[in-house]
């Protein structure tokens, strides 16, 4: 009962724990997201702020072309009565128009009637145009303005009957302060939109100027649905606004930031202390971004504050004089007050320092004031609760005009976060140390832009050799790379790189400082940046020698119980025609003395020996005519001895590395030849043999053995089936070619395999027979040697009805 409720008690505290990482990792996200959404946004803003300039700046250079205008017509048009007299007109205007881009014309109507027009070339139609009988109400309401307010009105933009989009700006003109007429000037807005930077794309921006009236003038009206950045243009008579957003949508920009962050969370979110650190690291990112930007504002208070409290940065400035101290109020809540207190001074400060760091902040401030230097440390502080917080104080001289030393400004931060993160970050690396050390496997951390590797001192010991014997650069690996197995390496490394596998595994050689091979099973993965570049690939090499060593010892094991579960059945295989030759032999002994005696007696063999036709009475030659086919059967009984014997020769061949150009038909044939005792009592065997099969590259014992297990699990398959019923089943063996592979299916029609157990056969010590007659590592083999020839085996089967086994080797090999 203890038991079973501390295990319940450890679920329970498991789920809170999980429960609480992810409620933590959900309000980091969306603390990260909208960090970086006001940076996204303060970039627009800033960017539309400078065409937004730009752009009143220029419009109000040329507006100003206007008052020109407008002084020319009081002093020289009005005065000398000139209103039919163009060629003063034409010069002046002349001027006004070569000095700046983006006008369409300049126009003096002496009682509103269009008479001065220059250009006169594009802007004939203008001439002789009375604006006080406009009859467009927008035009009507425009000049009623421009006459009572008697200052410049503006109106548009609107695309203009000449074509494209203009801006007219109107002023009435009065002469003894009775209403003479206008002057007017119609602006090119394309021009002016271009010399502002102002225009479609837009430096990847989708933007909209929007008029006076309110309506989108120019650019995309979809904008002001984006949720835009909004900036005034200021001009004489009222104010446009320039909306901006990016081209691709908000969130683009910093989408591949917030992807990558919500990965790294998901991987590493059952390490909570490596979490947190990579949120500082990112936090301290925005903080450097965030004091970056301040310094570029330059002394701007309110953007200052608004920084310093969005990073919770309090600020403080020392007066060295008197140690009085201005403090923004997040300052004071650092130190738990709620508001900002009367008086602080430097004293009060120190008041706060814990007695364990006292005397060494104090010095640290008095060395900075002494030697004019800048200072940061950390210190811990008790506020005014009790709680003791860690803190980071940094802070410099400002100088007056005469170089004197008389303030210094700083910031102060609560860092106890941080400090708490570092110390579990700490404690987080020597678990990892810890865990690395127990496990025995060497790690390397590979900089792909330096080519700089970083080998640990497990990773250099497994080969023989101390830490600072092997350069930490990728020659040391290639160096004592197996060159076998260098091309596969090489060849998986680069397709992990260039991501066409997710994972590296592998299992090579490397030479040991002492000259024998160490058999290495590396694992390893590769780390991208953001713009889907490999950037380092990290793993670890483990030591399997041993295992490999097992792995040989057991497939020779397993290989010797083979030859002794078959000795027995090719004794007897060889007994039968021995017994041929016996009988044979014993019979030529015997009658050799009837032979004998007419050889004595030539004579009596005159006459007969040489005559076709042979009577029957003739002893001696009958007993001839027999001895040819007693030795006849002797020497087929000797061939099929010689053929167990050589098919056993090459099943038992002891040296199991070897890897040779061979005829997999030839393998087949053999064994069947050396298993006949396991299947000829319960099933017939037939072979389809493909005879345009080509060699393929393999180890001949290690496929013979794969053959024999599948043929003898074939038979013995059909003897559970059948019971003991008399007929027999059929194992077929056949070969053929199939997409670059030599392929074999051994089909029987014994007792198949059940569904639940199809995925478990190549289990190791896995077995559905009897106790006692299966090991359950026959299967187990076989997959591996196939694995091992870089190639497949498959099973097909059907509870009751049978099974096949198709195995497929690769006809090219590396």
């Amino acid at each position: 009962m203890i038991i079973k409720n501390f295990s319940k008690k450890t679920i329970a505290l498991s789920a809170v724990i999980v429960s609480l990482l992810f409620l933590l990792l959900f309000g980091v996200d969306y603390y990260y997201k909208n960090l970086l959404i006001k940076a996204e946004r303060l970039r627009y803003h800033d960017k539309a702020l400078v065409s937004a300039r730009s752009l009143s700046n220029i419009i109000n250079s040329r507006l100003a072309l206007l008052l020109g205008l407008k002084n020319f017509t009081k002093t020289i048009i009005i005065p000398e009565n000139k209103t039919k007299d163009k060629s003063s007109f034409d010069f002046f205007a002349a001027g006004l128009y070569s000095s700046a881009k983006g006008i369409r014309n300049f126009v003096v109507a002496p009682k509103g009637v269009n008479t001065f027009v220059y250009p006169i070339e594009s802007n004939k139609k203008a001439v002789g145009h009375n604006l006080l009988k406009d009859e467009r109400p927008n035009v009507q309401a425009d000049v009623q303005r421009a006459i009572l307010t008697r200052r410049m009105v503006l109106s548009g933009p609107y695309e203009l009957r000449q074509g494209g989009l203009g801006l007219v700006s109107r002023m009435a003109v009065f002469k003894d302060d009775v209403f003479w007429g206008f002057v007017s000037m119609v602006l090119d807005m394309q021009p002016i939109l271009n010399e502002a930077n102002i225009s479609s794309p837009m430096n990847g921006c989708k933007f909209a100027l929007i008029g006076n009236d309110g309506i989108v003038f120019k650019g995309d009206e979809s904008v002001l649905n984006t949720h835009p950045v909004l900036v005034t243009i200021p001009l004489p008579d009222g104010k446009w606004e320039l909306a901006i957003s990016p081209k691709l949508g908000w969130g683009n920009s910093y989408f591949l930031h917030l992807y990558i962050w919500r990965v790294l969370a998901l991987v590493f979110s059952s390490t909570i202390f490596l979490f947190i650190y990579s949120m500082l690291m990112q936090q301290n990112r925005l903080e450097q971004l965030v004091l970056k930007k301040t310094k570029e504002i330059g002394e701007s208070e309110a953007r200052l504050d608004f920084a310093l409290q969005v990073s919770r940065i309090g600020a403080w400035d020392l007066n060295l004089q008197n140690h009085a101290t201005t403090r923004t109020l997040l300052h004071d809540q650092i130190f738990g007050y709620e508001e900002l207190q009367p008086v602080w001074t430097y004293e009060m400060f120190l008041e706060h320092v814990l007695p364990e760091d006292r005397v060494t902040t104090d010095l640290i401030f008095q060395k900075a004031i002494a030697t004019r230097t800048a200072l940061a440390f950390d210190c811990r502080i008790h506020r005014v609760d009790g709680e003791v917080r860690w803190i980071h104080v940094a802070g410099d001289h400002k100088l007056d005009f005469n170089g004197e030393n008389l303030t210094m400004t700083g910031i102060l931060r609560d860092i106890t976060e941080f400090k708490q993160a570092e110390l579990a970050l700490k404690q987080s690396e020597e678990r990892f140390t810890y865990a690395i050390n127990a496990t025995q496997d060497g790690l390397f951390d590979w900089d792909l832009s330096t080519n700089v590797i970083y080998y640990s001192l497990r990773w250099k010991n497994m080969f023989g050799y101390a830490y600072d014997e092997l350069s930490n650069d990728f020659s040391a690996w290639k160096d004592l790379m197996s060159p076998e197995d260098a091309e596969a390496v090489w060849n998986m490394l680069e397709q992990l790189i260039n991501k066409k596998r997710d994972r590296f595994k592998i299992e090579f050689k490397m030479k040991h400082k002492d000259g024998h091979w160490v058999n290495i099973l590396s694992k390893a993965t590769a780390i991208f940046n953001e713009d889907g570049q490999a950037v380092r690939v990290v793993g670890t090499n483990s030591d399997i020698s041993e295992r490999v060593d097992m792995e040989h010892k057991l497939a020779m094991a397993q290989r010797l119980e083979a030859v002794g579960q078959l000795a027995s059945g090719i004794a007897h295989e060889i007994n039968t025609p021995l017994q041929y030759i016996l009988g044979n032999l014993t019979f030529m002994r015997d009658s050799w003395s009837e032979i004998e005696e007419d050889l004595k007696s030539p004579k009596q063999l005159e006459g007969r020996i040489f005559i076709d036709s042979v009577p029957v009475e003739d002893t001696s030659l009958q007993l001839a005519l027999e001895w040819k086919k007693s030795i006849l059967d002797s020497i087929e009984g000797v061939g099929q001895i010689s053929k167990i014997v050589q098919a056993m020769k090459l099943f038992a061949h002891p040296d199991i590395e070897s890897v040779q150009l061979t005829d997999f038909n030839e393998l087949v044939k053999n064994t069947v030849v050396i298993a006949k005792n396991e299947w000829k009592y319960v099933a017939e065997v037939v072979m389809n043999l493909d005879e345009d099969l080509p060699y393929i590259v393999c180890n001949s014992g290690e496929i013979n053995q794969t053959i024999l297990i599948l043929l003898v699990n074939a038979a013995h398959a059909i003897a559970m089936n059948n019971g003991n019923k008399p007929e027999k089943g059929r194992i077929t063996l056949t070969t053929f070619q199939e997409n670059g592979n030599v392929a074999l299916s051994v089909q029987d029609n014994g007792c198949g395999i059940s569904t639940q157990n199809i995925n478990r056969v190549f289990d190791h010590f896995f077995t559905t027979k009897e106790v006692g007659k299966g090991t359950g590592q026959g299967l187990a083999i076989a997959h591996t040697i196939i694995t091992k020839h870089k190639g497949s085996i498959v099973l097909d089967s059907q509870e009751g009805i049978g099974a096949t086994f198709t195995i497929k080797l690769p006809l090219k090999v590396d």
